[in-house]
């Protein structure tokens, strides 16, 4: 199971990040609040705004959600690589090698994307 998204909510008209549980600003994105993604679009959507206006709150993902996400992305590639060299330097006739390499990737889909072929 994966960790859950975490949100920062913007104010644009406060110049400042929303503090947690809505308890004023900050200029500092460490001291931001930090939200679920259903609380960030309700803070997101509790005021009302023309359709020709820009919003005055915005949300985006916390930079320590995309950088986690960065680093697990990157430690699959490094995965998928050493599982690549070990199946190739294996003694495994070339068709389970291929089933193999296929059995990896199915499974690796599905843990982190929750789609791939199910057995």
């Amino acid at each position: 199971m994966s960790a859950p998204e975490i949100w920062l909510v913007y104010s644009r008209e406060h110049n400042a990040w929303w503090r947690p549980k809505a308890a004023g600003y900050t200029n500092h994105i460490e001291a931001a609040g930090r939200y679920t993604k259903a609380d960030a679009d309700r803070h997101c959507g509790s005021r009302d705004f023309a359709d020709h206006d820009n919003p005055p709150e915005v949300a985006c993902i916390a930079p320590e959600t995309a950088a986690e996400l960065e680093r697990a992305q990157e430690t699959i590639a490094d995965l998928l690589k050493a599982l690549k060299l070990a199946l190739d330097e294996s003694d495994l006739p070339d068709g389970n090698r291929a089933r193999m390499r296929q059995i990896m990737r199915d499974a690796i889909s599905r843990a982190t994307t929750g789609t791939g072929a199910q057995e």
